[in-house]
């Protein structure tokens, strides 16, 4: 944010320098009076206060536009987060229904790993939703990476079940 103070307190010197030179030119024809110089401040002012209303229009466009961008990537991660625990169940009941004790155990204690993966997961995502919009990518990224890593983990494990069977 300060940047964008700086950004605008520029501006706003550089309308009012312009603005200024803009009448000096003008007026070195002829004499300039208090009254022209009164005229070009006022006029600066007014270029000022326009660019100023504009670029906070921008910077609050650009916020709106990160806060909803950042609630739909939460959406989309929830989704696939909901995805996670379905199959985490549909492994839980295959392996409820697997006669060979020794796959049992394995396909278990697989369940037991993505669950506190799941969880760390879920508390990383609390994390996101409480960060300032400005801060959010990067966790944002270490999630969905996270959570990428939970879905080839149990694609990987239904495809050793699936294997199991045929066998």
């Amino acid at each position: 944010m300060h940047k964008l103070t700086y950004i605008i307190k520029h501006n706003l010197l550089l309308v009012l320098f312009l603005s200024f030179s803009i009448g000096m030119i003008s007026c070195a024809e002829k004499a300039v009076t208090r009254q022209d110089v009164q005229d070009d401040l006022e006029e600066a002012r007014e270029a000022a206060q326009e660019a100023e209303a504009k670029t906070q229009q921008a910077i609050e466009t650009r916020e709106q536009y990160t806060i909803e961008r950042k609630e739909a990537q939460l959406r989309e991660l929830d989704d696939r987060n909901a995805s996670i625990d379905n199959r985490i169940n549909e492994l839980k009941e295959t392996a409820n229904k697997t006669q060979n004790e020794s796959a049992r155990s394995q396909i278990e204690s697989a369940i037991t790993e993505l669950e506190r993966d799941k969880q760390q997961i879920n508390t990383n995502m609390e994390r996101i939703r409480s960060l300032e919009h400005e801060d959010y990518t990067s966790s944002f990224e270490n999630v969905s990476e996270a959570v990428a890593q939970i879905e080839q983990e149990i694609d990987r494990i239904s495809e050793s079940l699936e294997d199991m069977d045929q066998n």
